[in-house]
């Protein structure tokens, strides 16, 4: 029993080891942002071309693969085209005002994701409180099958 526990804890440290806590470091307004799972790893299919925004993020949607669909409220589902939201951080340079500070000196490269892309992402589960809907932010893995 000792050792199946032992085991347990090793496993579990080493999957938390995946997803980079600095990454909160480059969030603006981190506070909007409520932590439902931390370090959590999806996958899907890109269902809608990733915009760029002010902030310096990118908002993608994933539309989840079904044992992951639980992840997704009423905000996803009425706004966010029933995907769940996928923000890359700092991917390019933010021109809003409040995120130039958290950005500068840092960027995410991720790959060059397309509509139909399958895709694994690990980061954090999240409720963006100021918009009603969860998001995978930051995402600390983003990976092409």
């Amino acid at each position: 029993m000792k050792r199946l526990i032992l085991l347990l804890l090793l496993s579990s440290a080493a999957f938390a080891q995946q997803c980079d806590a600095t990454l909160w470091d480059h969030i603006y307004h981190k506070s909007r942002l409520h932590v439902l799972k931390q370090c959590v790893t999806v996958t899907g299919t890109i269902d809608r071309a990733c915009r760029k925004e002010k902030d310096g993020d990118w908002h993608c949607f994933l539309k989840l693969d079904p044992q992951f669909e639980w992840m997704l409220n009423d905000g996803n589902r009425n706004k966010q085209f029933g995907d769940l939201v996928i923000e890359p951080i700092c991917v390019t340079p933010p021109t809003q005002a409040d995120a130039i500070d958290v950005c500068k000196g840092f960027s995410q490269n991720f790959p060059d994701i397309k509509v139909g892309n399958r895709v694994e992402v690990t980061g954090d589960y999240v409720l963006d409180a100021q918009h009603g809907h969860n998001e995978i932010h930051p995402i600390s893995k983003l990976t092409k099958e």
